[in-house]
């Protein structure tokens, strides 16, 4: 006859849960960058089951042709504008760059106004004039610089569009199941 709560069944037991707990962790370490588009998808989900009921009745009970019909209304009313925002953005910020540099470099070779006396609209002109030619080389590193960073940005920049890219599939994928099972 075997004793109940021996060492062994102690140990064994023990074990068992120490590796339950590594599992769970090792599990959610490797999920834990999902779990924002899942919750994300949820949110969604719950706003837009409404439309959802609505859409299901149009679609007389269909309900997975009616939630893609909503994942794709949502897709068209949130994507468009956040699209074209930022186009608009890059957009400037293309046209800022493609002014700044070339003006730097004429201040530097000298061709512009500013070869000679600062104008009068500059704050404290006479004080700066003597640092005049220090002041736009430091401008100009410092335009050097971010367009280094801006350049060895690029690898991380892409890194994290395809993060977005893979997180916004998940949660498109994920808004449709809610949206079926409700």
């Amino acid at each position: 006859m075997r004793r109940t709560g021996t060492f062994e069944d102690n140990f064994r037991r023990f074990f068992v849960l120490l590796l339950l707990f590594a599992v769970t962790a090792a599990f959610f370490n490797m999920i834990h960058g999902f779990l924002t588009a899942l919750f994300l998808a949820a949110v969604f989900s719950a706003l837009l089951y409404p439309l959802q009921r609505r859409t299901t009745h149009w679609f007389r009970g269909h309900e997975r042709l009616a939630a893609t019909a909503v994942v794709l209304f949502a897709l068209i009313a949130v994507g468009i504008p956040l699209l074209s925002m930022l186009g608009m953005v890059a957009a400037e910020a293309v046209q800022v760059s493609t002014r700044v540099m070339p003006w730097i470099k004429e201040q530097m070779q000298g061709g512009s106004p500013l070869t000679g006396n600062l104008p009068d609209w500059v704050p404290f002109a006479d004080e700066l004039e003597p640092y005049r030619r220090t002041i736009l080389e430091k401008l100009g590193q410092g335009v050097g610089a971010a367009g280094k960073f801006l350049v060895g940005s690029i690898p991380n920049l892409t890194q994290v569009t395809i993060a977005i890219g893979l997180d916004a599939f998940i949660m498109i994928y994920a808004m449709f199941f809610f949206l079926v099972e409700g």
